[in-house]
């Protein structure tokens, strides 16, 4: 399972569970789930740097 399920998984019970046994149980660092979390909001720079570029080549 890729880990960006992992912390989706770890994001929804949170409330239930602790973030350290959720991150234990799934075998994924605490580390890199509070990594994910701050970057889980922010669009993605590929992302936007796709359009960017489509639309550059658009106006030529």
């Amino acid at each position: 399972m890729r880990p960006a399920i992992k912390y989706q998984a770890i994001f929804k019970n949170k409330d239930a569970y602790s973030i350290s046994f959720l991150c234990t149980f799934f075998e994924v660092s605490r580390s890199g789930y509070y990594k994910w979390l701050r970057q889980k909001d922010k669009p993605d720079r590929d992302l936007t740097l796709g359009k960017l570029i489509q639309e550059c080549q658009q106006k030529t």
